[in-house]
């Protein structure tokens, strides 16, 4: 019983942080330039509806937190 729970408290200790990853990048134009403040969504992938979105930054790098969607 006391092997069950240990094995099971690791699985579960290590799936957390693959939940918790954000998405990063930077938003650049056909020259290569940043784009600052350019919009970056995130996407459902079955039905293109609306998840979470970002701003760029001034350099055009943007982050969007994954962890409360459920690792989507």
């Amino acid at each position: 019983m006391n092997k069950k729970l240990i094995i099971t408290a690791l699985c579960l200790s290590a799936m957390t942080p693959m939940m918790a990853q954000n998405i990063t990048g930077k938003v650049m134009d056909a020259k290569g330039e940043p784009l600052a403040f350019a919009n970056v969504v995130l996407l459902n992938r079955t039905d293109s509806a609306f998840v979470k979105g970002a701003v760029s930054g001034e350099d055009g790098s943007f982050v969007i937190d994954t962890s409360c969607n459920g690792g989507i």
